[in-house]
């Protein structure tokens, strides 16, 4: 004999809708937010058209945050970088809301698979150049990541 509750079942409880995000859109321009002092190596970032990126350079051994950028889609920037290992993440969207709120609830994040090592030579620094788009064969993974590993 089987046992059990008798009787209709209860009914099912609607889901409320996700709050409302209305922060207001900020302009912000290509280039960099906050930065090192002493920086020599090169980084070259280029972004598609059709998303933004706020990028954060972090130090591979202390974890500080070097450098904070921002580059619209479709444009380029060039900043400078301290000889060192460094770790790239990045958050990507469309509208920007601002340092707090980033991309609002659609912000994606991302890192690098792999360091960014910025060297000296007796010549000159070693730097890179990053084409944030996905390329069949390309040499850079950049697997998503949760927030709170921003």
């Amino acid at each position: 004999m089987k046992r059990g509750l008798v009787g209709a079942p209860a009914p099912a409880q609607p889901t409320p809708p996700p709050p409302a995000f209305d922060e207001p859109v900020v302009a912000i321009a290509t280039g960099e937010i906050t930065g090192p002092r002493t920086r020599v190596a090169p980084l070259e970032i280029k972004a598609p058209y059709g998303a933004h990126y706020y990028i954060k350079m972090v130090h591979a051994l202390t974890g500080r945050t070097h450098l904070v950028g921002f580059v619209r889609g479709g444009s380029t920037v060039e900043f400078l970088m301290p000889v060192g290992e460094y770790e790239m993440k990045y958050a990507v969207g469309t509208e920007w809301y601002g340092e707090r709120h980033l991309f609002g609830p659609t912000t994606a994040y991302a890192r690098a698979d792999a360091p960014f090592n910025f060297t000296e030579r007796p010549d000159g620094y070693d730097g890179y150049t990053v084409e944030l788009r996905e390329r069949v064969g390309g040499n850079l993974e950049t697997p998503e990541i949760p927030a709170s590993a921003f």
